[in-house]
């Protein structure tokens, strides 16, 4: 919900034409829960100082019956205490809310159009098929090292999904509730020995071609939500044409989803990128190919923290963590680099941390580095000092899921769904990521690294190593030159 509030923010941000009525596609959305939860959440200024809107439109669609008991019953509850839905309430004047059914996305008819459009992954849709449909089968058992069943790590650690081609595998989570239900599905499916069940969903245009060009020619952005991560799909669909914004997880009520962001109209992020560009080097680059394939690998997500920044604000620090985690992967190739503040499990979820880790490869081990950047006007020793103390943290973090030999097995499943997620389909990032699972040595790197960009100025170029940790100061000539070179690259 918050993650869905912040994307509808930005939109807002974005496009502040929308702010009058907001116009809201809602697909398979169970019983209007959804709906509700985001108009009231849009109606009523946060506590924290977000913005809101001043109307909202919200059509309904994928309930063949068109009846939405939840929001039904809730806005009629609320509309009778305070009115917030649909008057004025708490002395202050609040938005118009309408709800209404609609016909499935069609693409055709310009009176669908709308600004955003919401669809759950997987669930009924009258008419049609489901959108990126999970079918639960019996697959063969896949081979795992032998464990002590009473053991934690028998408990904990679920099969590593497997994406082969176009296929997505999410194998059951192996622990007491699941395997209560493979004890049931071994009884029905008896005649397949050896097997366990997997949700596999085909990530192939072709399978979901037809509405996912429907939601982006109906809308301008399309948020897709799962409990698996399709986002893959999303990047394999008319790449040139769609474009992924953002993706997170999340949980709901203890179970993991997922978030997915695109738009066919990605002039806007573009744009954005561009503003950074020019804020930097002075000048656009001719082509941004470079930097916007990077930023959809590594993090899709990166421009939208652009939003609402001041026109005459110096560069961002997304910059130099985009630099950081390239120079990471030169000088290392074959290696992979994660932004840490996308998984935050890795770190802990309070005080300082770092921007990147690095899995890197070696002969016979995977090599873990925590890396911090910092985009700086002057380069002073305190931005050091920050940085090192960040690496710090982070590193300890890490090290603490590595001694913990119990959860072994459940930190590399995790790591490996992290790699796959950022791989972006590579072979080579994904046979990285296997490694993982087949149970390559894990080691921490001797030192950690804090990269400081300058942006301005005469600093000169320092290399620095204290307590295990390596400061490299870039001076503003080469800040530009990577840059430049980063916006320029061939994609790969």
């Amino acid at each position: 919900m918050c993650l869905m509030l912040r994307v509808l923010r930005d939109y807002v941000e974005l496009y502040p034409t929308a702010r009058d009525r907001l116009v809201l596609y809602l697909e398979a959305d169970d019983a209007g829960r959804l709906a509700y939860d985001l108009s009231t959440g849009l109606a009523f200024a946060a506590e924290d100082g977000q913005g809101t809107v001043d109307g909202m439109d919200l059509r309904l669609a994928g309930d063949e019956g068109g009846h939405f008991v939840y929001l039904a019953d809730h806005a009629a509850a609320r509309a009778g205490i305070d009115e917030a839905l649909f008057g004025i309430a708490r002395g202050r004047l609040k938005p118009r809310v309408m709800f209404r059914t609609a016909p499935l996305a069609s693409g055709v008819d310009p009176e669908c159009a709308c600004h955003v459009a919401v669809v759950y992954a997987g669930r009924e849709r009258p008419g049609t098929e489901p959108l990126l449909e999970g079918t639960p089968h019996a697959y063969p058992q896949l081979e795992m090292a032998p464990a002590d069943p009473l053991s934690l790590a028998s408990v904990v650690a679920p099969c590593v999904p497997q994406i082969a081609g176009t296929m997505l595998r999410a194998f059951s989570a192996r622990d007491r509730l699941d395997r209560a239900w493979e004890q049931i599905q071994a009884r029905v499916h008896w005649q397949q020995s050896g097997c366990q069940f997997a949700t596999e969903v085909n990530l192939a245009p072709e399978q979901n071609g037809a509405a996912l060009r429907a939601l982006h020619a109906t809308a301008d952005w399309v948020i897709v939500l799962s409990e698996l991560p399709i986002h893959r799909a999303l990047e394999m669909f008319d790449r040139n044409v769609v474009r992924l914004i953002d993706r997170k997880r999340f949980f709901d009520g203890g179970r993991e989803r997922h978030l997915a962001v695109s738009t066919s109209h990605s002039r806007v992020i573009e744009e954005l990128l561009g503003q950074e560009m020019e804020r930097a080097c002075g000048k656009r680059p001719p082509t941004l190919d470079g930097l916007l394939d990077f930023v959809r690998r590594f993090a899709p997500g990166l421009a939208m923290r652009c939003v609402g920044r001041p026109e005459d604000m110096g560069p961002g620090g997304i910059l130099g963590l985009l630099l950081t985690a390239r120079a990471g992967e030169l000088q290392a190739p074959g290696s992979v680099a994660i932004p840490l503040d996308e998984h935050p499990w890795l770190y802990g979820r309070a005080g300082l941390r770092a921007d990147v880790l690095l899995v890197k490869p070696t002969r016979d081990a995977l090599e873990l580095q925590i890396l911090e950047a910092k985009y700086s006007k002057d380069g002073t020793d305190e931005v050091g000092r920050k940085g090192a103390r960040q690496v710090d943290k982070s590193a300890t973090a890490l090290s603490a899921w590595m001694e913990l030999k119990e959860l072994d097995a459940y930190f590399r499943r995790r790591l490996y769904d992290v790699l796959i997620a950022h791989s972006a389909g590579n072979a080579k990032r994904e046979g990285l990521a296997r490694r993982l699972v087949e149970g390559a040595p894990l080691e921490m790197s001797r030192a950690s690294e804090v990269h400081i960009w300058v942006w301005s100025g005469n600093v000169a170029a320092q290399v620095s190593e204290e307590e295990g940790v390596r400061t490299v100061v870039h001076p503003a000539t080469e800040t530009r030159e990577q840059l430049w070179e980063l916006a320029t690259a061939q994609p790969r």
